[in-house]
């Protein structure tokens, strides 16, 4: 009898099951939002290609005030922002309330590891709400990077 595999056991690029193959690469999904103004909302999303799954493994942001200052890994402002993320391909909120953007997603050079992956499916959209909590700070623009791999079911 054959044992069961999660996405996670397979190796970087083929995997069988008798059934059907899946072949996986690296891939980023990236979505930012510009201008956010003191005490304001923004929406935008990330549709996910048709042709393929995507399982997120690991979140970064970078954030830019206002201020136009030279960006480096030493000052890349920790935003005062919250975050809301919805799987419209599921219908769920991924929080119950908006959390801080630091709460979930790490820099570059430690990014946040999810403790367990989330798939979301081809062609499902990923609403990204951020509302920015400054009194006093606007941010020329806010990113986020998803991190993880295609996966490409081949059956």
């Amino acid at each position: 009898m054959r044992g069961i595999r999660g996405i996670g056991d397979m190796s970087p690029q083929m995997q069988g099951n008798g059934d059907s193959v899946v072949s996986t690469d690296f891939y980023s999904y990236g979505a930012y939002v510009s201008t956010l103004a003191v005490n304001s909302s923004q929406t935008t999303s990330i549709q996910i290609e048709a042709d393929s799954d995507f399982e997120i493994i690991k979140l970064t942001y970078s954030a830019f005030d206002d201020v136009n200052t030279a960006i480096t890994a030493a000052t890349n402002p920790v935003p005062i922002a919250n975050i809301l993320l919805t799987d419209t391909g599921s219908g769920r909120q991924l929080m119950n309330i908006p959390i801080p953007i630091a709460s979930l997603f790490g820099t570059a050079e430690l990014p946040f590891i999810l403790p367990k992956s989330k798939i979301l499916f081809a062609r499902s959209v990923l609403a990204l709400t951020f509302y920015n909590l400054s009194g006093a700070v606007a941010y020329d623009r806010i990113a986020v990077t998803f991190h993880g791999r295609k996966i490409f079911n081949r059956g």
